[in-house]
C-alpha cells in the first residue's frame, strides 16, 4: 500500500511590496476592505497577529495586548495603505481572530508530543523561545489540563445543541423554546448555560 503525504499551503508570507509601495484598497460603506487588495491586507494583518515577537502567545486573552503594539500596527497599516479611520476597529478584530486561531494551532502542536521535553525540542519557529517554554509549562499544569478537558466536553455539548437549528443560538432559544412542548429540548438548552465547571 502506497503512502502519500498531504500537501498543505504553509505559513502566509508578508505581502509583496509591503513597506515599499502603498496598497490601494477599495472600501465599502461599512469600512470593510474589498477585492484582491482587501485579501492581501487581511493576510498582512494575520502575519502581524501571528508574529510572536509583536504579540506574545503567553497572554491569556487578546484583550491583554499592549496598546502600544496595537497602535504601532495601526500606524504601519495607515502608512502602507489607504486605510480609513473606521477600519481601525475591524483591523483589530481581524488580528484578534488570527491570534486566537494561531494560539489554537500551537496548542495542537503541543498536543502532538507526549512529554514536555519533546515539545520543547520541537518548538515551532514562529514562536519565540521564551514564549514556547512558558506555554509548554502552562499547558502541562494539572489544573490547565483538567480545564482543557472540561472545555472540550462542553464544546461537544454545545455542538449538539447547535445542530438542532440554524441561526444564532439566542435567536433559536427565543424562537423555539417559548411555549415549546418538548421538555427535553428545554432541559438541554438550560443545561447549555450551566455547563460543567
Amino acid at each position: 500500500m502506497a503512502t502519500s503525504t498531504r500537501q498543505v499551503r504553509g505559513r502566509a508570507k508578508q505581502i509583496d511590496g509591503w513597506g515599499k509601495e502603498k496598497l490601494i484598497v477599495r472600501w465599502n460603506e461599512k469600512n470593510r476592505a474589498l477585492g484582491k487588495e482587501g485579501a492581501k491586507l487581511s493576510t498582512q494583518l494575520g502575519n502581524f497577529a501571528r508574529n510572536g515577537y509583536r504579540f506574545s502567545l503567553t497572554k491569556s486573552s487578546w484583550k491583554r495586548r499592549s496598546l502600544d503594539a496595537l497602535e504601532a500596527v495601526w500606524n504601519e497599516v495607515k502608512a502602507n495603505t489607504n486605510a480609513l479611520e473606521g477600519f481601525k476597529k475591524i483591523c483589530f478584530k481581524k488580528m484578534n481572530y488570527a491570534w486566537k486561531k494561531h494560539k489554537g494551532v500551537m496548542k495542537k502542536v503541543y498536543n502532538q508530543y507526549t512529554t514536555d521535553e519533546e515539545c520543547l525540542v520541537n518548538r515551532p519557529k514562529e514562536v519565540a523561545v521564551e514564549d514556547w517554554e512558558l506555554l509548554v509549562r502552562y499547558w502541562g499544569r494539572f489544573e490547565v489540563v483538567e480545564e482543557a478537558q472540561r472545555n472540550k466536553n462542553n464544546r461537544k455539548f454545545c455542538m449538539l445543541i447547535l445542530e438542532w437549528g440554524g441561526g444564532h443560538l439566542q435567536t433559536f432559544v427565543k424562537r423555539d423554546v417559548r411555549g415549546h412542548q418538548d421538555k427535553n429540548l428545554l432541559t438541554v438548552l438550560v443545561c447549555g448555560s450551566t455547563l460543567e465547571r
